[in-house]
């Protein structure tokens, strides 16, 4: 899978993501930001045993949707 997006803005949202990611982990899966494409969209969410966030960012281009996980370490 390929996507492009503004740098600035897909940093912004890992950023938030990532500082979320792994502080009271339970599962090894908290560790991970969730990225979710989906047409000209890619939400990027990440959850602790208790709450979430998410942030959405513009897609300029995407090969297909689909969603993965990435470290955040």
């Amino acid at each position: 899978m390929e996507f492009v997006v503004e740098r600035k803005d897909f940093l912004d949202a890992l950023n938030i993501g990532a500082s979320m990611a792994g502080k009271r982990k339970v599962l090894p899966i908290l560790d991970n930001v969730k990225i979710k494409i989906d047409g000209t969209n890619a939400q990027l969410s990440s959850y602790d045993s208790e709450i979430a966030v998410s942030k959405s960012v513009d897609i300029l281009r995407s090969s297909e949707d689909g969603v993965f996980l990435v470290n955040a370490k």
